[in-house]
């Protein structure tokens, strides 16, 4: 597929996926220009040290529903714990220092360790555990689309250089992504954060992080 047929498919994908997005979220001219909440979406990002949110994440191929599942993160600094949660307990965690992540069973044991790079590789939507890294995403893509909706805004976003995939954040009135949606040759994958909390007391401790 060439990189014009891409941009067209991906147009088509967000023009859809925005009709959609509209029938729940009414658009508006934003009351802010698109720079400045980019640098008020970046400066809450820098000053983020710590964070405890709930999310879930949908995925789906041209509409087909694939899977939904519940998780909890919980930052310090540069330190993730990843929970997965069915019926709100813990069937599997993970700890990373963002270099090696170490990945447990519900009992604590050991399940695997593997490099953070080729975690990542294997995860839909990356964009969900880079807090605190979001000014180089905005280094790394250029901006498709900015808007007002009721109590925030949508940024939809696409990379400067190929693969071509869509990457919308969509923003609370104080430009926290409550939405993270990514659209990549027909899967979707849409992420709800929930019950957030941001910089709150968190410490290593809570994150069980254990130096061997």
């Amino acid at each position: 597929m060439t990189l014009k047929t891409k941009l067209l498919t991906f147009a088509l994908l967000a023009f859809f996926f925005g009709n959609a997005f509209a029938a729940e979220n009414i658009k508006g001219k934003p009351q802010i220009s698109q720079d400045k909440a980019i640098k008020n979406f970046i400066a809450w990002d820098k000053k983020l040290k710590t964070l405890d949110t709930f999310y879930t994440q949908e995925v789906s191929f041209e509409g087909t529903s694939i899977s939904k599942t519940f998780g909890r993160i919980l930052k310090e600094n540069n330190l993730l714990r990843l929970d997965t949660l069915e019926d709100g307990k813990v069937t599997q965690y993970a700890i990373t220092d963002k270099n090696i992540i170490k990945i447990f069973d519900e009992k604590n044991n050991p399940v695997m360790n593997m490099s953070w790079q080729s975690w990542q590789e294997t995860q839909q939507n990356k964009s969900l555990f880079d807090f605190g890294n979001y000014e180089n995403i905005f280094k790394e893509h250029k901006v498709l689309s900015f808007e007002g909706i009721k109590d925030g805004y949508t940024l939809i976003l696409t990379p400067k250089e190929e693969p071509s995939y869509i990457l919308t954040f969509v923003l609370d009135k104080n430009f926290f992504p409550k939405e993270i949606i990514l659209i990549n040759e027909g899967v979707m994958s849409k992420t709800t954060l929930q019950k957030t909390k941001i910089n709150p007391n968190i410490t290593k401790e809570n994150i069980q992080w254990k130096e061997k």
